[in-house]
């Protein structure tokens, strides 16, 4: 995208680390008629992730013309990708042979190639050999909109991690996992915690349904959820998940029972809107409302949505659970991450 003086953005006014701000966020000099949203859109970013590393009340603030600003990363630039290799044809290969060599698909190699007869390979021929689509056990992508990722946060005087966590929208687990610290403590004066925003990406195997469909994402170090239509987040909640020793398990499930109200004779609890995703032993463990006691009558936990709290399953709000249930399909994708 060109700018109103006809520079091109990825050239002009971002700079990297090394600064005198400093920090590992990319920074940007504000030009007159800049507004955060238009820059968020500019550079693929969240808008209020800006706001919130920036420090600032509203994504409406005004700016000044030569105000630097701190950029998040987005999740394709921080996203790990396996090198491109090459290959010299030795005599007696095929592109078939050479493909199944390297665990890639002929059609991969035919494409980075722009080669479009698999017969015309010659010896000595350099062939560009695209990533191991191996890795992931099998063809796969990434989903998700691009306006998510991570960006630096700079810890100030008196800063903890539940005030980071706090004023930045996260947990502190989430802070924890994503910058490998051993305890909720290991937080010093001028370190740089990598703070994540948005949904999650995901390596989604294909074909497991129509990409127009429904799926459910649920971060457990974030305590958040994302309800995907395609490639669309079409809702973003908080939520709850499995504490203590009953912790949600991660994985790729599938919506495997759908009930408005089941009932659970363990716990002698009703969870409304539920959406069975895996089996415990002859038991299961899904997505639910808030569950009613049957010793009261009365609806439990709703001040905990946000923490760990439930046995293991993902717990909405009772709105939020509705709207699911309303959505979901036997068969609907689930994305457990951790």
């Amino acid at each position: 995208m060109e700018t109103t003086s006809g520079e091109n953005l990825s050239e002009v006014a971002v700079e990297r680390s090394g600064n005198a701000i400093a920090t590992l966020n990319r920074t940007y000099q504000v030009r007159t008629g800049d507004t955060l949203s238009l820059i968020a859109l500019r550079f693929g970013v969240d808008a209020d992730a800006l706001r919130r590393l920036n420090r600032f009340p509203s994504v409406n603030v005004s700016l000044r013309a030569g105000q630097q600003l701190l950029l998040p990363a987005t999740g394709e630039e921080l996203r790990p990708r396996t090198p491109d290799r090459e290959h010299r044809v030795q005599a007696g290969e095929t592109l078939s042979k050479i493909a199944a060599d390297y665990g890639v698909t002929l059609a991969a190699l035919l494409q980075v190639n722009r080669i479009a007869d698999p017969n015309t390979v010659y010896v000595g021929q350099l062939l560009i050999i695209p990533g191991d689509s191996r890795e992931h056990g099998g063809a796969s992508r990434q989903i998700g909109p691009p306006r998510n990722g991570f960006f630096y946060y700079t810890v100030q005087p008196g800063d903890t991690m539940s005030t980071i966590a706090r004023n930045l929208n996260t947990t502190m687990l989430a802070i924890q996992t994503y910058n490998n610290l051993p305890d909720a403590e290991t937080v010093y004066n001028n370190m740089q915690l990598k703070i994540p925003y948005g949904p999650p990406p995901i390596d989604q195997v294909f074909p497991p349904v129509p990409m127009s469909g429904t799926r459910f994402v649920v971060s457990i170090s974030r305590q958040q959820c994302w309800v995907y239509q395609g490639e669309r987040v079409v809702y973003a909640w908080p939520c709850s998940t499995g504490a203590g020793e009953r912790r949600t398990k991660p994985g790729n499930y599938a919506v495997q029972s759908k009930i408005l109200n089941a009932k659970s004779k363990v716990w002698k609890l009703d969870m409304p809107y539920w959406l069975g995703i895996y089996d415990v032993g002859p038991y299961e463990n899904g997505i639910h409302g808030l569950p009613v006691s049957w010793q009261t009558g009365k609806k439990i936990w709703s001040g905990l949505i946000g923490q760990p709290a439930t046995f293991g399953c993902a717990m909405l709000g009772d709105l939020e659970a509705s709207i699911l249930f309303r959505m979901a399909y036997i068969g609907m994708p689930v994305h457990v991450l951790n």
